[in-house]
């Protein structure tokens, strides 16, 4: 199945995104990355070999086996002085509620008990209105006295300047950058043209270049005349890597919609393609693709992905 570069950049647009699970795949592959780019004095701290992922549930109610589910926990040895063990517990956040300190706090103290280690906490914000980089404190007040419980590290990429990140040297950088704040002089169409070339540059596998590009293409969203832009760049600035690269992260998406039988998912990504590829969708390929079952859809996404005009594809 082939999809063309253009359909790709406009494969999601108006699909659930998963946002703790994008990230989870993202932070577990490149996690020693995400800490030196954003606490450079915790990454120097321990050693990168040694980092081992664990299981990220903690039971908060013994006799009732209650379970809560942390986003990720990896146990890390440390390199000054006498080696110790410590473990670096991160939670992905979309929106943060008044409740996102507790349950920071009930997170930490529940890893501390558990595995009977030290514990630093990191909050991965992806919504604006934080302060950045930033060590934050959690409080409690009883009985009028306000007591300090933990402090914590918040990460908040929206209200980052990408610029300060763009050149780091690791290659996430390329895709977080996608979620900072771009420079006032350069639009958001060149923005994606320079990281789109960054991560097509950065010579990873398969695997790990489909997790970066899916950040760029998931949150860093062009209107008509940005794509309009960036597609010309594309052409004229020898963009040829990109834009196979955009094919296959289509292709991959498409697949990824049809063999997890997401019918909802898979209708708005055909939508997607039709209007990217042929720049209309008809009122009956509307129709059918809304009416379609799960066979149809993948029928309906091979000729979509393979036809040449409207006309080849039956809806001319």
């Amino acid at each position: 199945m082939q999809v063309t570069a253009h359909a790709a950049s406009c494969v999601l647009k108006g699909v659930s995104v998963p946002h703790d699970q994008t990230f989870k795949q993202l932070l577990e592959t490149f996690f020693y990355d995400f800490l030196r780019l954003f606490l450079p004095d915790v990454a120097l701290a321990i050693d990168p070999g040694s980092i081992e992922f664990v299981p990220p549930e903690a039971f908060t109610d013994i006799p009732a086996g209650e379970q809560r589910t942390a986003d990720l926990a990896a146990r890390a040895y440390t390199v000054a002085g006498e080696p110790e063990v410590i473990l670096l517990h991160t939670e992905v956040e979309m929106r943060r509620g008044p409740e996102f300190g507790d349950r920071m706090w009930e997170y930490n103290v529940l890893f501390q008990l558990r595995e009977k280690l030290p514990v630093l906490s990191i909050a991965l914000q992806l919504r604006p209105g934080t302060a950045g980089v930033s060590l934050e404190t959690y409080h409690r007040e009883v009985l009028g006295v306000t007591y300090r419980h933990m402090q914590f590290w918040q990460v908040g990429l929206r209200d980052l300047n990408e610029e300060a990140y763009e050149q780091a040297e690791p290659p996430l950088a390329a895709a977080l950058c996608a979620l900072m704040r771009p420079p006032d002089a350069q639009g958001r169409a060149m923005l994606k043209f320079r990281l789109m070339q960054r991560i097509a540059g950065s010579r990873l596998d398969e695997a790990r270049t489909f997790l970066l590009l899916n950040v760029v293409e998931t949150y860093l969203e062009l209107d008509e005349a940005e794509q309009a832009e960036y597609r010309a760049r594309l052409g004229t600035e020898g963009g040829a890597e990109v834009e196979m690269l955009e094919t296959t992260w289509a292709e991959r998406k498409i697949l990824e919609g049809r063999e997890q039988g997401r019918a909802e998912g898979q209708r708005a990504i055909l939508r997607r393609v039709a209007l990217a590829r042929f720049g209309v969708l008809p009122p009956v390929l509307a129709a059918r693709i809304d009416e379609a079952d799960q066979a149809t859809l993948d029928v309906l996404a091979v000729r979509l992905a393979t036809a040449a005009t409207l006309g080849e594809a039956g809806w001319a």
